[in-house]
């Protein structure tokens, strides 16, 4: 069943560092929400507030601490599954030949950097794959980065930033929480939108294995 992903893209853009634009697109992300994704209109409320009211180096900065300097989580989806293991160079592999049929350009990022799988997901046409990529790889992701918004690390990151940067935002040691509200939100949909498909496809590729496993035993 073909559904609409165009709300990807916008997901993208709010994971992106932020530009003279980046208000914008998050207002339009939040409308969307609110007319298709209720409850995580709701949840996405608590990040969209706070963008809202900042300006433009308030927004760099709160990213530049989120992703950056004394980052609290990465956005390669990858290296947060596999490490360094060889696992995640053939995960890169095969995600570059997708981005290269998708037309995706990644802009200097590796092809694993979650705002470019983001937009993959709503340019792929091989539905079976897609949804193995969202249950297998981008929602397993998504659990580990919401897990290192733990207090004791933002308290530990918040730190040690303070003593060597100068801030901008008001109340720094509360900022960090902000993007836990977006993945949260992102985290949400994607169970909306493939909880059923991706299980289904799952479920396929187990039965081939098996089958498989039998044949050659």
């Amino acid at each position: 069943m073909a559904i609409n992903l165009k709300h990807y893209t916008l997901f993208a853009g709010a994971l992106e560092y932020p530009d003279k634009d980046y208000r914008k697109e998050v207002h339009e992300l939040a409308q969307l929400l609110t007319s298709d994704f209720a409850e995580a209109a709701k949840e996405f409320a608590h990040f969209s507030r706070v963008i809202s009211h900042a300006d433009l180096r308030q927004l760099e900065e709160l990213y530049t601490r989120t992703f950056d300097v004394q980052a609290l989580t990465t956005l390669d989806i990858g290296y947060l599954l596999f490490g360094e293991d060889y696992k995640r160079g053939k995960f890169l592999v095969n995600l570059n030949n997708e981005m290269r049929e998708a037309g995706i350009d990644c802009k200097g990022q590796l092809s694993d950097y979650l705002p470019n799988v983001l937009r993959l997901i709503n340019r792929m046409e091989k539905e079976n794959l897609r949804d193995e990529l969202v249950v297998m790889i981008m929602i397993p992701s998504i659990n580990k980065i919401l897990n290192d918004f733990t207090p004791e690390r933002i308290k530990m990151k918040q730190k040690i930033y303070k003593k060597h940067q100068k801030t901008l935002l008001e109340n720094p040691t509360d900022y960090p929480l902000i993007y836990y509200f977006l993945f949260s939100t992102l985290k949400r949909v994607l169970i909306e939108d493939f909880n059923s498909e991706a299980k289904k496809a799952v479920e396929h590729e187990y039965e081939k294995d098996i089958n498989q496993e039998l044949k050659n035993g």
